[in-house]
């Protein structure tokens, strides 16, 4: 292991580093005679100053930098103009859509009050039926069952029963998907007796709210109020 270590020489210098700083030199040299650092004698003259006769301004003008700082001057107001025009359409634009996202926020943020949605019932048949039978009018208890009749008449249609009545959608109806189909069949055979029978039919408010809660139950098995 001793010998190994005597035969250890020292690493040369790497080429990569030396090849970097001949690279940075020729261009340096190449930028240097490009804007004619090189060329102190041409400069010198008139009103030129310093031992070596050097002047910022006629580095400028020998080189012809100015005329070129010119040009770009123009050329840079007018992208600028251009620029600035874009720019403030942008800041339009992003106002514009910040107002509609605002807008879109505050809806997110504040959805409808459960009064506001109270509003706009499901079926607007429905809140006839709640003012019908809050009624002190006897007539307006029957109303409130003959509407219920009609918005099951509606939910049979939806759910896709065939049939010339009412009685008819409910036989075709199937006990596996309709629950409360007996609580369907109880109020409307009440319904048809009140039909049939007028003013004939005796009817307590008690018995007309039972009535009403019994389609409103088979309502909202299905959503439907």
């Amino acid at each position: 292991m001793a010998e190994s270590g005597k035969d250890e020489k020292p690493e040369a210098p790497k080429i990569e580093l030396l090849s970097e700083l001949a690279v940075i030199a020729i261009v340096f040299y190449f930028i240097a005679r490009l804007f004619g650092f090189f060329n102190f004698g041409a400069s010198a003259g008139a009103g030129s100053s310093g031992s070596g006769g050097f002047s910022f301004q006629s580095f400028l003008n020998s080189s012809g930098i100015a005329g070129i700082f010119s040009a770009l001057t123009s050329t840079y107001v007018f992208f600028a103009s251009i620029l600035a025009t874009l720019f403030i359409m942008g800041i339009v634009y992003s106002l514009l859509r910040l107002a509609v996202l605002e807008k879109t926020w505050k809806d997110m943020l504040n959805p409808p009050s459960s009064g506001e949605a109270a509003e706009k019932p499901k079926n607007s048949r429905w809140q006839r039926v709640v003012a019908h039978i809050s009624s002190d009018n006897s007539s307006d208890w029957r109303l409130a069952i003959l509407e219920c009749d009609i918005i099951l008449d509606e939910l049979l249609d939806h759910l896709g029963y065939i049939g010339g009545t009412i009685g008819d959608k409910l036989k075709n109806a199937n006990p596996g998907d309709f629950r409360n189909l007996n609580l369907a069949w109880e109020a409307h055979k009440i319904r048809n007796a009140i039909a049939h029978e007028g003013q004939d039919f005796t009817l307590t408010q008690r018995e007309a709210r039972r009535i009403v809660g019994l389609y409103e139950t088979v309502f909202r098995e299905f959503d439907f109020i």
